[in-house]
């Protein structure tokens, strides 16, 4: 007889989803990872218990449920006993995998407390000691569900599994919530909210016996990395002081990466030179020494030091935000503002300067970078039918040390296109990518997950067709720099359910991208990865504007094109004809490694717009035959092929020049 127990931490939501920066986001899963691991060490250290998921590996698992390790755990635990169940023995193992959790979060908590203690000086700031000590305590949830596999009534581990989770949604159904803070004298009534999600009530307080200093936002922003105004809760000071602000990466020097990449040698290295300069100005005037512990070094001042990711970024280690005119152009007037005697605020004000000079000539020999970037987001499909595969706890083991090995490689693949994973565990991937890196990310992930679960599947010998094997789903947002997190992952989380489809005819195993520009207009493409043609037809636009042979106005007509006939009702073969005139009216670049067949030459401006007019047209065709619709409501060819080349110029774009007004 074996029982199954299944664990649920959270809030998710408030753990990841509340973010403003890539710091919140990216911290907010490292913690929530770093209090399921310690639950997972301490239910592992236990007699008679054997974790099922997550899976270690048996060669160091302790060492692996460290703090601080490199595994990344997911919310869910779950285990097995042997032996007769009771509450007895099942509620005393739920009680100690919460308190491992609280306690882990207590250290972060205290370790975060410690940090702002010594970083406050000059921001005019305090901490609220007991709103700080009651959001602690009432902050994690801990949900359990267990069921038993019993020979006797022919309940199999499967079945098991399904009727845990089954309990474990029950439970979370009848969730406790708080009294809330109704009257004067609770702790919390009339205070600020997060600024994060607005959940929670600010535990930072005005210094009530100093005033207003100019100087105290700057020293905000360079120590305690909060913005003018900024408030946060308990969780949100933790995301933002108790993680090492070297290991995330910006979402700017995400954005800018594409950009970086093409300047030559000797312009990156001016560049190095002149924001190495900036960040140690900012260290100054913030009283950090080289000789303080790193924990106290980072900062998330005008510039901010970038080492993790395996230090994926060393062209340029910094956060890119100061690459911007116009951000850069405010760090200089706020400073200017600001100036006066103090020795340190001046030779930040000079760095700023040295900067501006050393970009000015490379923003008008190559443009400035693109503002926009992609937020990606992966999930598993088919993978209850898998698990419902599954006869025994050790092939369960089998399959969560994939999932495992999986997560684990979305790293290096995040990494070999330029991107950072902010969380990979289990079949679930969220990562920031450059625009010109996002969908050949995205196809690697894809690659990767069915390697990892199909060699699983036929080690472990189940008895699974081939069509029902897991696929990945991948969601591409893309939106500028400057939204708030919340807003970019919400687009990703759209664009992972159109690649789901689960309404559509063909549900799953496919790309959804949603498009967002800073005039709030939005589009949305999803292909199929088994649509070889549709696939192909996305890597040889984006190629094609990478190496400015299609012009950039060809994505902007069509999709202008195809706007005007869906408000006057054309039918398809009308706006198809449109489209066939567009493409005989467009000028298109010759392709220098392009050899003509029968030819030795490279093609001529004729024969480059031969071709290229031929694959339109053959796209459209091949479009025409799976959308074969009259009206442009109902996704005609040529409102398809429009969104293709709408979205693949933006795939391909590494400047603000490349995007014309819309960036």
């Amino acid at each position: 007889m074996t029982t199954v127990l299944i664990l649920s931490f959270g809030p998710v939501q408030d753990f990841i989803a509340a973010a403003r920066r890539s710091r919140d986001l990216w911290s907010g899963s490292w913690l929530l990872s770093e209090v399921c691991k310690a639950a997972a060490l301490a239910l592992y250290q236990e007699d008679g218990v054997e974790l099922v998921f997550p899976a270690v590996e048996k060669t160091d698992p302790a060492n692996l449920l460290q703090p601080r390790s490199a595994l990344s755990v997911a919310n869910k635990l779950q285990i097995t006993l042997a032996g007769q169940p009771c509450a007895a023995r099942i509620d005393p193992l739920i009680q100690l995998a919460r308190a491992a959790a609280q306690a882990r979060l207590d250290q972060l908590a205290a370790d975060t407390e410690e940090r702002f203690n010594t970083r406050s000086a000059d921001t005019g700031l305090t901490l609220n000691g007991p709103l700080w000590h009651k959001q602690l305590i009432d902050y994690l949830e801990c949900y359990a569900g267990w069921a038993t596999q019993d020979e006797q009534p022919k309940i199999s581990y499967s079945q098991a599994v399904r009727h845990a989770n089954l309990a474990l949604q029950a439970r979370k159904a009848t969730r406790g919530f708080a009294q809330l803070a109704s009257h004067r004298d609770a702790e919390g009534f009339g205070v600020p909210k997060s600024s994060l999600d607005g959940a929670r009530e600010t535990v930072l307080t005005p210094e009530s016996d100093t005033k207003s200093d100019p100087l105290n936002a700057v020293f905000r922003e360079l120590k305690l990395g909060l913005n003018p105004g900024e408030q946060l809760d308990c969780m949100g000071l933790i995301k933002r002081l108790a993680v090492n602000a070297e290991q995330f990466t910006p979402v700017s020097r995400i954005a800018a990466d594409s950009w970086l990449r093409q300047l030559p040698d000797t312009e990156q290295a001016g560049l190095l030179t002149a924001y190495e300069a900036v960040y140690q100005a900012g260290k100054q005037l913030a009283g950090i020494t080289e000789n303080m512990a790193e924990k106290d070094a980072s900062l998330l001042g005008l510039a901010s030091r970038v080492t993790g990711n395996e230090q994926a970024y060393q062209a340029l280690p910094f956060d890119g935000a100061l690459l911007y005119r116009a951000r850069l152009a405010v760090a200089q007037r706020e400073l200017k503002n600001l100036q006066n005697k103090d020795e340190p605020l001046n030779a930040l004000a000079a760095a700023l300067n040295m900067l501006a000079d050393t970009l000015a000539p490379i923003w008008r020999a190559y443009g400035e970078p693109t503002p926009y970037m992609a937020v990606l987001q992966a999930d598993g499909d088919q993978m209850g039918a898998l698990l419902e595969h599954i006869s025994s706890p050790d092939h369960h083991q089998q399959v969560s040390q994939a999932l495992a090995r999986f997560a684990e490689n979305a790293g290096q693949v995040a990494r070999d296109h330029h991107g950072h994973v902010i969380y990979a565990g289990g079949d679930d991937v969220l990562a920031l990518v450059p625009l010109d890196q996002a969908r050949g990310c995205a196809d690697a992930l894809r690659q990767s997950f069915a390697r990892t679960l199909t060699k699983c599947i036929k080690d472990i010998q189940l008895d699974l067709a081939p069509t029902a094997y897991p696929t990945l789903s991948v969601g591409l947002g893309i939106g500028h720099m400057q939204e708030t997190l919340n807003t970019l992952r919400d687009l990703a989380k759209r664009a992972e359910q159109l690649a789901k489809g689960n309404l559509g005819p063909q549900p799953r195993n496919a790309l959804g991208i949603c498009l967002r520009s800073r005039n709030n207009a939005e589009l949305s493409l999803r292909r199929r990865w088994d649509d070889h043609d549709g696939q192909a037809a996305l890597q040889q636009w984006q190629q094609g504007f990478l190496q400015q042979l299609l012009p950039s106005r060809l994505a902007h007509d069509a999709l202008a094109l195809a706007a005007a006939g869906k408000r006057a009702r054309h039918s398809a073969a009308m706006l198809e004809a449109e489209f066939i005139r567009l493409f005989a009216r467009t000028e298109f670049r010759p392709n220098p490694e392009h050899i003509p067949e029968g030819s030795d030459k490279p093609e001529t401006p004729a024969q480059a717009r031969a071709r290229w007019q031929r694959c339109l047209q053959d796209r459209l065709a091949t479009l025409h035959k799976q959308h074969p619709s009259s009206t442009c409501e109902l996704a005609s060819a040529a409102c398809e092929l429009a969104h293709e080349l709408y979205v693949s110029h933006w795939l391909a774009s590494k400047t603000r020049q490349d995007l014309g007004e819309l960036a």
